[in-house]
C-alpha cells in the first residue's frame, strides 16, 4: 500500500487521472493476494484452469444437444484444475482459505474474474454461484438453437412452461453444485484431520513401543541381578 501511494504521488503532476486511479486501487484480501501471487508464479496452472472451464462449457452444451458423454470427464478435469491451483494458494497462506476454490471456479465461468486472475489483480474473493453448471444466472443463459422441426409449435403457453422448467432446472443445478463444493471442502478438511490424527497415532505407538522395550529391559536386568544375588 505504501508503494501504491508513492506511485500515485509520482503520477500526480504528469497524469492526475492516472494518479487518482492508482490511489483508488483496493487493498487485496489475504486470499486474493495469495491467488494473485500463485497466478503470477504459475501461469500454466491458470491456463489449465481456464481451459478446463471452457471445455466444461462445451461439454454442457453438447449434453443439452443429447451427447452427455463428455460431461463427467470435463467436470472432473475442472475439479482437478481448481484443486491444483488452490493447493498452490494454500501453500502460500499456510493453510486452505475459505473462498479460494469458489473464486477459482468463478474464474472458469466469468470472463471478468478469469481476466483478473490471469493478470494477478484480484482484490477479493468472488462468488461461484453459477460455477457448478457453468451457465451463470438462469436469466442470463441463452440455450442453443433447437433442432429443426417441420412446423413451429403453435402453443406459446408450452414454450413458457419449458422456459420455466429450464430456469428451475438450472437453479436446482446451481444449488446442487454449491452443495457439492461444500461437501468437497468438508472431505478435504476431514482428510487433513485424518492425516494429522494418523501421524499422531503413529508417534504415540512408537513412544509406547519404546517405553515397553525400556521397561522389559529393566525387568530383565532386575531378574538377572536377583538371580546373581541368590
Amino acid at each position: 500500500m505504501p508503494a501504491r501511494d508513492a506511485l500515485a504521488r509520482s503520477l500526480r503532476s504528469a497524469d492526475r487521472a492516472a494518479s487518482d486511479a492508482v490511489r483508488k486501487l483496493r487493498r487485496p484480501t489475504a486470499a486474493a493476494w495469495a491467488m494473485n501471487t500463485a497466478a503470477r508464479a504459475h501461469p500454466a496452472a491458470v491456463d489449465d484452469l481456464l481451459a478446463a472451464g471452457s471445455a466444461l462449457r462445451e461439454a454442457q452444451e453438447a449434453a443439452l444437444r443429447g451427447d452427455a458423454s463428455g460431461l463427467r470427464p470435463a467436470t472432473e478435469e475442472r475439479r482437478r484444475a481448481v484443486s491444483a491451483l488452490a493447493d498452490k494458494v494454500a501453500a502460500l497462506l499456510g493453510s486452505p482459505a475459505p473462498g479460494v476454490s469458489a473464486t477459482l471456479e468463478a474464474a472458469t465461468v466469468d470472463p471478468e474474474v478469469g481476466a483478473l486472475l490471469r493478470a494477478g489483480r484480484l482484490d477479493r474473493e468472488r462468488s461461484a454461484a453459477g460455477a457448478g453448471f457453468g451457465f451463470g444466472d438462469a436469466t442470463d443463459w441463452t440455450p442453443p438453437p433447437p433442432a429443426a422441426a417441420p412446423e413451429p409449435d403453435p402453443a406459446p403457453a408450452q414454450d413458457d412452461g419449458l422456459a420455466a422448467a429450464l430456469e428451475n432446472a438450472v437453479a436446482d443445478a446451481q444449488v446442487r453444485a454449491a452443495e457439492l463444493h461444500d461437501a468437497e471442502d468438508a472431505v478435504h478438511r476431514l482428510k487433513a484431520s485424518l492425516a494429522e490424527a494418523t501421524a499422531a497415532l503413529r508417534a504415540a505407538r512408537a513412544k509406547a513401543n519404546k517405553a515397553e522395550l525400556h521397561a522389559e529391559t529393566l525387568r530383565q536386568r532386575a531378574w538377572e541381578r536377583g538371580d546373581r544375588d541368590r
